[in-house]
């Protein structure tokens, strides 16, 4: 959604209607009813009450938002095929970055969940929007912690 903005020129880009309803279907609110209770222990856990340590929840939130970007695991199969020795590490990285761009970004792009500061439940602690913390960073941080643990364990041999 980092082209939301641009998308919406002119209008109210508040991030609680999408931008495009031809395409997009609505995330159903029974499901809604189900990760609420769950978002908002997560709300609650990691925006407590304006402290001394907000600034510093909100530069770890965008620390490991920017750590656990795909574009990283996006670079990483170039980057170890330069090397010439780690082809099948490659490989490995290749399948598993297309897989993870294909469970993640497909259906973010065509099912619309309300993120919740939009909808009044969640404080915006950072001005940048795009952001979907901690959704995107547990699922970078479990796919590349799994692939690294791949790519280390087939450093001995050949079995992708």
């Amino acid at each position: 959604y980092m082209l939301l903005p641009l998308l919406n020129e002119g209008k109210d880009s508040s991030f609680s209607s999408p931008p495009d309803q031809r395409f997009i279907t609505m995330f159903p609110s029974s499901l809604e009813n189900i990760f609420q209770p769950m978002d908002d222990a997560v709300i609650g856990l990691l925006q407590p009450p304006d402290s001394f340590f907000t600034p510093v929840i909100v530069l770890f939130m965008k620390a490991v938002s920017f750590f656990t970007v795909i574009e990283f695991g996006f670079a990483l199969p170039m980057f170890l095929l330069l090397l010439q020795s780690v082809d099948c590490q490659a490989i490995t990285a290749t399948y598993t970055m297309l897989v993870m761009a294909l469970l993640t970004q497909i259906p973010k792009r065509f099912i619309w969940r309300v993120r919740p500061f939009a909808a009044g439940r969640a404080r915006c602690l950072s001005k940048i929007k795009t952001s979907s913390f901690p959704s995107r960073a547990v699922v970078g941080a479990v796919v590349y912690s799994l692939l690294l643990l791949n790519l280390i364990e087939q450093e001995g041999g050949c079995s992708p």
